[in-house]
């Protein structure tokens, strides 16, 4: 699925797709899942198919209420949590064993607590605790495994030479 043109799509929509399996291939003609702001929809920074996209909506009854906008606030703080994973990460060359303080293969809110504050120099609120634990808890079990780690730094290097290949 081509990922360029007006709005950028998260990796993980895959998982959040209902008919997604590990290994499957996606088809261009798949429909995606996306937050889009009404502004832009209603003429904010005037690109036509957006707009156009605004009214289909509308004559379909599906425009969204004002108070549709929570899905796209999630939808960024994902996307800004995995990037400062893969960022804490690459910045401080840790693996997970070690971050692992009590070595139970999982990192807690605590651990991840705990990684933030020596890698940034300062204790992060807990909100920001709480959306980096959100971003790539897949099971959704409070603390994040391995697995899950190993797969969003896997894919988001694989995105990042991905963009840099088209920029060659």
């Amino acid at each position: 699925v081509d990922r360029r043109g007006y709005l950028q799509v998260d990796f993980d929509y895959e998982l959040l797709s209902s008919n997604y399996s590990v290994g499957s291939n996606q088809s261009d003609n798949d429909i995606l899942s996306v937050a889009l702001p009404r502004n832009l929809m209603g003429g904010f920074c005037e690109i036509q198919p957006l707009i156009d996209v605004g009214k289909q909506l509308k004559k379909e009854g599906k425009y969204p209420d004002q108070d549709d906008f929570w899905p796209a606030i999630d939808l960024v703080i994902r996307h800004s949590s995995k990037e400062r994973w893969f960022e804490l990460f690459e910045a401080s060359g840790l693996t997970f064993e070690q971050l692992d303080i009590n070595q139970d293969g999982i990192l807690d809110r605590d651990e991840i607590k705990n990684m933030m504050g020596r890698i940034l120099g300062h204790e992060p609120p807990d909100f920001v605790v709480d959306d980096m634990l959100a971003a790539i808890d897949e099971d959704n079990n409070g603390v994040v495994n391995e697995a899950e780690v190993s797969y969003l730094l896997a894919r988001m290097q694989r995105e990042r030479q991905d963009h840099e290949w088209r920029q060659f």
